[in-house]
């Protein structure tokens, strides 16, 4: 087994005791767990053509799949796995990062007015016409 192989290992049992701790809901899982097949899905080619095209190599790359390095593909699969887990905690949406009240919160904002001619917002009175104004 190479340190590569040795230090995806550790990544990964770091990723699932994440996973084990933060226990999301199952929306929430089936979102971690379609991020974090599609992103190796596109990371995949990348890695293919740089390989190939000699931008980076490997002195012991281990196990191969079409040329790629299966460690390249685990990790990929176990960071976005823990990002997404990251990134859809309720603690960091913004709905919920942000403070319940601020000075321009919804609660603080005047009421809306009516249009002319409504009595909606007036409690039956029409709202007084604009000086020169029409009638329809």
């Amino acid at each position: 087994m190479t340190a590569y192989s040795w230090f995806n290992t550790v990544f990964l049992l770091t990723v699932g005791l994440a996973l084990v701790l933060a226990r999301p809901a199952l929306p929430r899982r089936r979102t971690i767990l379609r991020v974090s097949i599609v992103i190796p899905a596109l990371g995949y080619p990348w890695d293919f053509f740089a390989i190939r095209l000699e931008c980076w190599t490997y002195s012991d790359p281990g196990p191969l799949l079409f040329g790629v390095p299966v460690n390249d593909l685990v990790f990929i699969w176990c960071a976005s796995m823990l990002t997404t887990l990251v990134l859809t905690s309720p603690a960091l949406l913004l709905a919920e990062a942000l403070p319940r009240t601020t000075a321009r919160s919804p609660a603080k904002w005047p009421e809306p007015r009516s249009r002319p001619g409504s009595s909606v917002a007036t409690g039956g009175e029409a709202p007084p016409r604009a000086p020169g104004a029409r009638e329809s």
